[in-house]
């Protein structure tokens, strides 16, 4: 799952359950939230739920295109693991 706030840089995506619910949780802003598909149980519905509390927007990607994300946005060279 990564998450963003306004300005779209490194230091502004969060990866993590825990950390994105902090996120939600403090006065930080938060634009978009991804979530892996299929990936919809345990705390990730507190996470929904306070997104949408908020009009965040949502969007469910599959693994591939978190990983192509990663790659565009990280400047990444070879492979994440």
């Amino acid at each position: 799952m990564v998450l963003f706030g306004k300005g779209c840089n490194m230091s502004d995506y969060i990866f993590g359950r825990n950390a994105v619910l902090e996120a939600l949780e403090s006065d930080r802003k938060v634009e978009k939230i991804y979530i892996l598909k299929g990936d919809l149980k345990g705390s990730i519905n507190k996470i929904i739920g306070k997104a949408k509390a908020n009009g965040i927007i949502i969007s469910e990607i599959d693994k591939n295109k978190l990983i192509v994300l990663l790659i565009e946005k990280y400047n990444i060279k070879g492979f994440v693991p």
